[in-house]
């Protein structure tokens, strides 16, 4: 995204509320996307496409139509920081 603030940069300049809520984002996933073979919004599948040393790649796919919507990339943490559970299927 040009000119966001790195969440380094975030957390020093901005009120505890703001960052907070920023946070929220950090694990965002998406349920439905618009997909333009479907022509409407469609729930996505997401699937892992890459690991990589600093970060994991997945893809999203509609679920009617199997078309690539978009990716996520999710960087690894901190050696030693607390990794987020995952959800419960």
């Amino acid at each position: 995204m040009p000119g966001a603030l790195p969440s380094a940069t975030l957390r020093r300049a901005a009120h505890p509320a703001i960052v907070a809520a920023m946070q929220q984002f950090d694990q965002f996933r998406a349920s439905e996307l618009f997909c333009p073979k479907c022509r409407k919004a469609q729930p996505v599948r997401e699937r892992l496409l890459l690991i990589l040393p600093h970060a994991e790649l997945y893809e999203y796919r509609c679920t009617l139509c199997a078309s690539s919507l978009g990716q996520r990339e999710v960087t690894a943490a901190a050696p030693g920081a607390a990794r987020p559970r995952p959800a419960p299927a």
